[in-house]
């Protein structure tokens, strides 16, 4: 088995302990492949099922750090205004973004703005209460959105929340999108097309 995940660093857990790391993963149900699969994908919800029911303490796992996709392609820098677009647990590496540039004197980022959406709205239990806690520490700069859609089958022009909820385009915005990757080209042909975002300020993680 194998699978393609984002880890996740919780704050004052192990992110600074050499040779170890966390995974947020959605809980594998015998009853219920569907729903997984459709998160994550065909593969990883059988990584995530090899992990949850047959892996055992001792056992060995390889693992190959991934590229790093994260690069602003634009003309207007610094970066003043992110937009996150998640699905499903494409919220994960979403989460330590917010982080990462809200915080400090250092960013260049005044605000940030965050649209997770979900088929089902169970699965904004996935980090939900972490996501709330940075809304908490900053509501004056962070604005979030949780909307139960699939953008894999749908286009975020037929949900008037996403909709409203995704900023106008102006020189210093950055759009990053995460997720399945049909949700990818749904939402970035929304923004290119629909709301005038250049491409080169978007990102597909």
């Amino acid at each position: 088995a194998k699978g393609n995940f984002y880890t996740y660093s919780p704050k004052g857990g192990i992110e600074k302990k050499l040779g170890k790391f966390s995974l947020v993963l959605p809980e594998y149900k015998k009853d219920d492949p569907d729903t997984i699969e459709y998160l994550v994908g065909k593969e990883n919800a059988n990584m995530i099922r090899v992990l949850q029911t047959e892996f055992k303490s001792g056992d060995e796992i390889a693992i190959q750090p991934g590229k790093n996709k994260l690069q602003y392609r634009g003309e207007y820098t610094p970066v003043t205004d992110m937009v996150y677009i998640a699905e499903g647990t494409g919220i994960v590496p979403i989460l330590d973004q917010v982080r990462a540039v809200l915080p400090g004197k250092q960013s260049s980022v005044k605000s940030v703005n965050v649209i997770w959406v979900n088929q089902q709205k169970g699965n904004f239990d996935v980090v939900s209460d972490l996501l709330e806690a940075e809304y908490v520490r900053h509501k004056t700069k962070l604005a979030v959105d949780c909307i139960v859609d699939s953008l894999q089958y749908n286009s975020p022009a037929d949900n008037s929340q996403i909709d409203d909820a995704v900023p106008e385009y102006f020189p210093g915005v950055m759009a990053v999108l995460s997720g399945p990757q049909d949700m990818q080209y749904n939402a970035m042909d929304y923004l290119t097309q629909e709301r005038g975002y250049p491409e080169d300020c978007i990102c597909l993680l």
